[in-house]
C-alpha cells in the first residue's frame, strides 16, 4: 500500500512538475492518502538537496534537511527506480522510531530530482504481533537483513534499532538457509528459545517467531500429571464397578415390579390426559394412541394404530423429525421437544409440539421405540409469527427495521460467498429533510417518509432484495447477486420514482420537490472467501458515496468513491458522471 502511494506521487511530480501551486495540491493529496491509509504515518517529498518541499503534515518544518539519511544517499548515488526499504530511524518530525520506504524521482532530463518517502510507525508492527499467542515468554521479531531490529514483541520500541547481526540467527541460521528452525539463547533477554524464521524473497527483511523452551514443555508436564491422576481414578473405578454389579442384581428384581406398576399408571394418565400420547415402535408405526387424538388431529385412536407416524407430517418438517427420532433410538439424546406441522382430518395443517423420549425394552433394557406427548400449539405459533414480524418491521414506514437490515446484510454476505456472486447496497437519504420538518411540521414529515418508502418499494424489483429504514430519513436497500451497473440502474429508478411523487419541498436546495441522494456500494466475492468485516466495509463505502452525492448537489446517485476497497466490475473503474450516463442511456 505504501509503495502504491509512492508510485502515484512520483508520477505526479514527473508529469506535473514542482510549481508552488502543484506542490500545494500534492500536499493536500498526500494528506488525504494518509487519512485513507492509516497504517502510513506520513508521506514526504524532498528535492535534490534534501530539503522538504511537500508532505502530508499540516505545515512544512523549517530548517529540516534529510540529505544525510541513508535512503536519500542511496537514491542520489543509484539511478534505480525501484523502492528502497531502509532500516529504522528516529523521525525528525515526531521523535519516534519509524520504518522508511522511498523512491527516487527524476527531472525531465533524467537526472536526479529528489526523493519521495513513506514512513510507518515501528509501533504498528508491535501492536500487530501482540495479537498472536507465543506464550508468556515468546517473542516475534521483524529484522532488516543487516541485523537491525525493526520491531519486536513484547519489547516494543525499546529494542528497535538494535543490531543483532552477531546473534545466532545471522551467524548460524540465515547463512545455511533462507528459512528454517533454530534453537538459541536470546541475545536480548538470555532466554532459551526454539524458533522458526523466514527471509523475504522480495524485501530485505527477516521474520523470527520464537517460543520459550519452558513454555513449550509446560503442556507435556501438565499432561503427565493428568495421566497419573487418570490411572488413580481408573483403579478406584474398577473397585466401584464390582460393588455396583452386585447392587444391580439386587435392584433388577425390584425394577421389574416397579415397571409393571409404572405401565399401569402410564395408561391411566394417558387415557385421561388432554394431550395426545403415542407409543411408536422401531419401524416408525404407532403401537398405542390415547383418546385425545380425536380432539387434537380429528382422528380416532383405532384409525391411527399401525400407521406410520410420519405420513401426515408436513413435507418440509418430515426430514428434521425423522432425524430427531433416529437420534433418540440410537441413544444420542434421551428426550427432545420438537415443533412441526401435521395434517388435520379436515385437511388443514396444524402445529403440534411433541415431547419425545425413548422407551426401553423391559427385558433387554435396549431402546425399542419412542413415546411422544403432543399438543396443538397453532394459536401460539401464529402469535409468535406475528410478534416476529412486528419485531422486524419499522412502525412508521412499514419497511424492515434496522435489526432486519443487519440480518439481511449478513445473510446476503453468506449467500454471495457461497456462490461467488456480488452483493450491492444502496444508502438513500431524503434531501434537506430537516428543512422539510421545520417548514411543514413533523406530521407532514412522517407522511413524506411513508410515501418515499412506498416509492422505493415499488421500484426495487431485484429478487431477494430487502428494503429497510436505516435511521431517521435514511433508508437502505440490500441487493443480493447484483453487480455495480445493475445496482446503479436500480438506484436511478428509485431516485426518479421519488422525484415523480412531486411532493412539494420549499426548502430543498436540489429542487422544488422532495428528492433523494443515493450512495451505491458493491462487492464481488470468490467462492469460500472469508471476510468478517464485509458488512461494516460495505456500509462505510455506501455512506461515503452518499455523502459525496449530497456534497455534489443532491438529487443524484453516486457509485463508490473511496473506502476499504474500490469496486471494479467488468466495465472497469468509473467516475460518478460516467456511471450515471451509462444508467440514463
Amino acid at each position: 500500500m505504501s509503495d502504491a502511494a509512492l508510485i502515484g506521487i512520483v508520477e505526479r511530480l514527473e508529469t506535473r512538475g514542482q510549481a508552488p501551486e502543484e506542490l500545494d495540491r500534492l500536499s493536500r493529496f498526500m494528506a488525504l492518502r494518509v487519512t485513507t491509509l492509516p497504517r502510513i504515518r506520513g508521506l514526504f517529498v524532498y528535492d535534490k538537496t534534501g530539503a522538504w518541499i511537500a508532505s502530508s503534515l499540516p505545515s512544512l518544518p523549517v530548517g529540516f534537511n534529510n540529505s544525510d539519511r541513508a535512503y536519500f544517499q542511496r537514491h542520489l548515488r543509484s539511478p534505480e527506480r525501484s523502492s528502497f526499504l531502509g532500516t529504522p530511524v528516529l523521525s525528525r518530525s515526531s521523535g519516534e522510531w519509524i520504518v522508511t520506504l522511498s523512491r527516487r524521482y527524476d527531472a525531465p532530463d533524467g537526472s536526479f530530482a529528489g526523493v519521495v518517502l513513506a514512513t510507518l510507525d515501528a509501533s504498528y508492527f508491535f501492536e500487530h504481533y501482540a495479537h498472536f499467542n507465543v506464550g508468556p515468554h515468546g517473542a516475534i521479531a521483524l529484522m532488516h537483513r543487516d541485523g537491525t531490529v525493526m520491531a519486536r514483541y513484547p519489547d516494543g520500541p525499546t529494542t528497535v534499532g538494535r543490531n543483532l547481526s552477531r546473534g545466532p540467527l545471522f551467524q548460524q541460521g540465515l547463512p545455511n538457509a533462507p528459512s528454517g528452525n533454530l534453537r538459541y539463547v536470546s541475545p536480548v533477554d538470555g532466554r532459551d528459545r526454539i524458533s522458526g524464521y523466514r527471509s523475504s524473497s522480495r524485501l530485505p527483511v527477516v521474520l523470527l517467531v520464537a517460543l520459550d523452551v519452558e513454555d513449550a514443555l509446560a503442556p507435556w508436564r501438565s499432561d503427565a500429571l493428568w495421566r497419573f491422576g487418570a490411572v488413580l481414578v481408573l483403579v478406584g473405578l474398577i473397585a466401584s464397578v464390582g460393588w455396583w454389579s452386585i447392587r444391580q442384581a439386587e435392584l433388577r428384581q425390584c425394577a421389574e415390579v416397579a415397571r409393571l406398576e409404572t405401565e399401569t399408571n402410564f395408561r391411566l394418565l394417558a387415557e385421561h390426559s388432554g394431550d395426545m400420547v403415542s407409543r411408536i415402535g422401531p419401524d416408525g408405526r404407532r403401537r398405542y394412541v390415547s383418546p385425545a387424538s380425536l380432539k387434537i388431529i380429528g382422528r380416532r385412536p383405532e384409525d391411527l394404530l399401525g400407521r406410520n407416524v410420519f405420513e401426515d407430517v408436513h413435507p418440509d418438517d418430515q426430514a428434521e423429525l425423522e432425524r430427531t427420532v433416529e437420534a433418540l433410538k440410537r441413544g444420542q439424546v434421551g428426550e427432545v421437544i420438537v415443533t412441526y406441522r401435521h395434517r388435520h382430518q379436515d385437511g388443514r395443517d396444524i402445529w403440534l409440539e411433541s415431547s419425545v423420549h425413548v422407551s426401553l425394552d423391559p427385558h433387554s433394557g435396549e431402546p425399542d421405540g419412542v413415546v411422544a406427548t403432543s399438543r396443538d400449539v397453532s394459536d401460539r405459533k401464529a402469535l409468535e409469527d406475528a410478534l416476529r414480524s412486528m419485531a422486524a418491521t419499522d412502525g412508521l414506514t412499514g419497511l424492515a427495521n434496522r435489526r432486519r437490515f443487519d440480518e439481511a446484510l449478513a445473510a446476503g454476505r453468506s449467500y454471495a460467498i457461497g456462490r461467488g456472486s456480488p452483493l450491492a447496497l444502496l444508502m438513500i437519504d431524503v434531501d434537506n429533510f430537516k428543512g422539510f420538518n421545520d417548514h411543514y411540521g413533523h406530521q407532514a414529515g412522517d407522511d413524506c417518509l411513508k410515501k418515499v418508502a412506498s416509492a422505493i418499494a415499488s421500484k426495487v424489483q431485484v429478487s431477494g432484495a430487502v428494503i429497510a429504514r436505516y435511521g431517521g430519513e435514511e433508508m437502505a436497500v440490500v441487493l443480493p447477486h447484483t453487480e455495480l451497473r445493475t445496482a446503479c440502474e436500480v438506484a436511478e429508478e428509485v431516485r426518479e420514482g421519488v422525484e415523480a411523487l412531486r411532493l412539494e419541498h420549499a426548502r430543498n436546495t436540489a429542487g422544488s420537490w422532495v428528492t433523494v441522494s443515493i450512495g451505491v456500494a458493491c462487492r464481488s466475492f470468490a467462492v469460500s472467501e472469508r471476510d468478517d468485516d464485509v458488512e461494516a466495509d460495505l456500509v462505510m463505502v455506501a455512506d461515503k458515496a452518499l455523502y459525496a452525492a449530497k456534497n455534489n448537489g443532491r438529487n443524484q446517485i453516486m457509485p463508490p468513491v473511496t473506502g476499504a476497497w474500490e469496486v471494479r466490475d467488468r466495465l472497469g473503474p468509473r467516475t460518478f458522471g460516467a456511471c450515471r450516463a451509462r444508467v440514463v442511456n
